[in-house]
């Protein structure tokens, strides 16, 4: 029976021309290049991804990470002020097929994981930005959402009022006041990193620190007597920064970092901890700010990580 099965194979073959083409349908290609989402979720590492074959369009949509909640600076289970909400960003770009990006996906705002700013004590830390590379390890970006920006400790008198500011938009969220008058932490631009929060702290605390680039600007700190006035660090090109520790007569959130894409697309700031774009359905709950907590030094007021999704297209 085999070698009946070989020798008809063998025939069949033998009665195509050698310069034959042979047909596949283009439904066979239509499969290399569905528009289903591609979904990438927080690794903390870049993820490294293929256009498929027969691919012309990439729609990138992304959502930074949201902001920590602020929490108790003293143990008396006042609670802090809430983290911002991510920003975001969306584009189409024509792309070629077998072409390798590397999408990096912000972090939530703890301690200032994945690019966004250090908090001290209870302040909450920077949301960090996602965004799409053009390769591994280069920071051309061709799209990024921004982180949102980190709440503020409270101070053990009131609860506290003013959210970290939220992503951008093209500029980040101006970060709220709790207390006292003041200013919170500037939301960074494309082009640069925001102005710290205004604080007047003695040693050895330190102020908060402007927005750099690609980088949210940390949180100020306490001085000896924990008098001090604590105030937010602002929000860097795309990272969020963090929000102040508790003081004992005010504190200050931390400023939103911005919304980028390389060529003309959508960006939209969150508001308060509601991060951009967020009745999308491909947000899944991506971005969200840390909710106000009465529990110190950064335990269990972490904001949401962010998202990026991708879909591609033949034409």
């Amino acid at each position: 029976m085999r070698s009946l099965f070989v020798i008809c194979v063998f025939t069949f073959s033998c009665l195509i021309p050698t310069n034959a083409q042979v047909f596949i349908p283009f439904s066979y290609w239509q499969d290399f290049c569905k528009s289903t989402a591609v979904v990438f979720t927080f690794t903390g590492a870049d993820q490294i991804y293929t256009v498929p074959f027969g691919c012309k369009r990439m729609r990138i949509k992304a959502w930074g990470g949201g902001g920590g909640g602020g929490g108790s600076g003293d143990g008396t289970g006042q609670v802090g002020a809430a983290g911002g909400g991510g920003g975001y960003s969306e584009v189409d770009l024509t792309v070629t097929s077998g072409t390798d990006y590397a999408i990096r996906v912000g972090g939530a705002g703890v301690r200032g994981l994945n690019s966004g700013g250090t908090s001290y004590g209870a302040g909450g830390g920077g949301g960090g930005y996602s965004a799409v590379l053009t390769s591994p390890g280069l920071v051309v970006q061709l799209v990024a959402g921004g982180g949102g920006g980190g709440g503020a400790g409270d101070n053990g008198a009131a609860g506290a009022v003013g959210a970290g500011g939220a992503g951008g938009g093209t500029t980040g969220v101006t970060g709220g006041i709790a207390w006292v008058a003041g200013t919170g932490g500037g939301g960074g631009t494309a082009i640069t990193g925001g102005a710290a929060g205004n604080q007047a702290q003695n040693a050895p605390g330190t102020n908060p620190t402007a927005g750099a680039s690609l980088q949210g600007g940390n949180g100020g700190s306490l001085d000896a007597g924990g008098t001090g006035a604590p105030a937010g660090g602002a929000g860097g090109t795309y990272g969020g920064g963090a929000g102040g520790n508790a003081g004992s007569t005010n504190s200050r959130t931390g400023g939103g970092g911005s919304s980028f894409s390389i060529v003309a697309g959508t960006q939209t700031a969150g508001a308060g901890t509601v991060p951009g774009n967020s009745a999308d359905g491909d947000r899944a709950g991506a971005g969200d700010g840390g909710a106000q907590v009465a529990v110190g030094d950064n335990n269990g007021n972490t904001g949401v990580n962010g998202r990026v999704v991708l879909y591609f297209f033949r034409n």
